[in-house]
């Protein structure tokens, strides 16, 4: 299908190049194999590739890896060749592709630029990086050393926290706690190579990100790693709640408490590490206020890929404002008050879902409700199992404090649940319950009743018809008298 598809395309739009076809490229005119003007052979013919595009860096590495190098290094000047090379390649890559053949392309009639590209060498070693003009050996302006020569990264006005961590376990540290951009005081006169470095987060070294040279550089990239001994030093606390295992998550870093800022992606990891860095099970709960009265300190923001085991070594980003909130936690241990009850059902297996937590009876919002939290609650009553549960309130109105419960289908005990305070507009739960011997009195009975009559059926009309088919054979079989 492909093929014909192919067959058709190459017919009706002989501009248009179809991807998967493997095809080489070199760099020509350059000063050495691993820098030119880079060309692509399709269709019988070497042809060279347009400089323009939001994708060039992509097809230089691209390029550059089929070519047996590291990463590319971009250069796009005008086209300078006395007759420019024919044909001519439009290319545009998605970012997954694995070669230059996947990408799409097309031929153009005129490019305002060529595609000038230096590679580097896989066995180049000679690439470094260090944090220099700091004030420690682990806290500085973020270089990098790449072609003999010693160039500064280029700053952004965003967090790079891919980038950072990987500079700073490159250097030996555990993790980055800060990192900034601070603007060059004279641009013009840094002679400097500068870099532009890209990272998608897979990589495991700073050589394996997209590096792309430039011309200038507003800002320069700067790096805070956590010094080796930071980690002893480090501790978590929970303030300004009604018990030592509820309140707003603070951190001791580098000699002062301060706060840690929301952070959605990984707050439940943020949560649970704090929770049992402080001695309890679980964390079962977390809310962002927007306020923090009466704290001052550094403000961190926290990134952890669930792989952490104490909150240490997660990354830590210094900011001077909480934009999205604080975190608030209830941590759980299994000493806690936690109890459950059916209310306004007709018997005392159904009812609606409420809960005694923090000193006061809620019920318990029905979005994203599941079997695994029903099946907890019920076996929490004495009964084995759910066998349903009913949404919007069909046992009555809420009352106290709402709760959103989610379990992760391995939890043994309802109060292990991770737990959040009730969205506005979410319905109240129902459940039903049901014990072994009830669920077999009568649904399961009564379905293996409705089996059994229908086996039975089923071997009476099967031996019927055996038994007519018998008498039909012998009836044509009998001996003529």
């Amino acid at each position: 299908m492909l093929i014909y598809v192919c067959f058709l395309a190459l017919v009706c739009f002989p501009h248009v190049f179809c991807q998967g076809e493997s095809y080489e490229v070199r760099l020509a005119d350059g000063l050495s194999p691993s820098e030119g003007r880079l060309e692509v052979f399709i269709q019988g013919k070497w042809g060279m590739v347009c400089g323009e595009g939001s994708s060039r860096f992509k097809i230089g590495d691209l390029a550059c890896k089929q070519l047996g190098y590291n990463f590319s290094v971009e250069i796009v000047r005008p086209t300078t060749a006395p007759v420019a090379v024919r044909p001519q390649w439009s290319f545009s890559c998605e970012g997954t592709e694995t070669s230059l053949s996947q990408c799409i392309h097309n031929e153009v009639q005129n490019c305002g630029l060529d595609a000038i590209y230096t590679c580097a060498s896989p066995k180049e070693s000679s690439y470094e990086v260090r944090l220099s003009h700091g004030p420690y050996p682990w806290d500085g302006r973020l270089e990098v050393f790449i072609q003999g020569k010693w160039g500064i990264v280029c700053g952004s006005e965003y967090p790079r926290f891919e980038i950072a961590d990987l500079v700073c376990k490159q250097l030996g540290y555990k993790f980055y706690v800060e990192n900034t951009h601070r603007q060059i005081t004279d641009p013009t006169r840094t002679t400097e190579p500068k870099w532009s470095v890209s990272c998608q987060g897979i990589e495991t070294n700073l050589l394996q990100c997209t590096h792309n040279e430039y011309h200038y550089c507003r800002d320069d990239f700067r790096i805070t790693c956590a010094s080796p001994k930071e980690a002893y030093a480090y501790e978590v606390r929970l303030t300004n709640g009604p018990s030592p295992s509820e309140g707003l998550l603070e951190v001791f870093f580098q000699g002062k408490w301060g706060i840690v800022c929301n952070r959605e992606y990984s707050s439940r990891t943020i949560a649970d590490l704090t929770c049992k860095q402080l001695g309890y099970i679980m964390s079962v709960e977390a809310t962002y206020p927007t306020s923090a009265p009466g704290v001052v300190g550094p403000r961190w923001f926290v990134k952890c890929d669930g792989t952490e085991t104490t909150l240490w070594q997660c990354a830590h980003n210094e900011v001077h404002y909480c934009y999205s909130g604080n975190y608030m936690i209830t941590c759980a241990s299994p000493k806690d008050e936690f109890e459950v009850r059916l209310s306004g059902g007709t018997s005392p297996s159904e009812g609606r879902l409420d809960v005694y937590t923090n000193g006061e009876w809620g019920t318990v919002c029905d979005y994203a409700f599941s079997y695994d939290v029903a099946d907890l609650a019920c076996q929490q009553l004495g009964y084995n199992y759910s066998f349903d549960f009913t949404k919007n309130a069909l046992y009555g109105e809420s009352i106290g404090t709402g709760w959103q419960l989610t379990c992760d289908g391995d939890r043994t005990y309802l109060w292990e649940c991770y737990r959040q305070s009730k969205p506005y507009g979410c319905g109240d739960v129902g459940v039903r319950c049901a014990s072994l011997q009830a669920g077999i009195a009568t649904g399961t009975i009564a379905g293996i009743t409705i089996a059994c009559l229908l086996f039975v059926t089923m071997l009476i009309v099967i031996t019927a018809i055996i038994y007519a088919s018998k008498n039909r054979n012998q009836f044509h079989t009998l001996p003529n008298l």
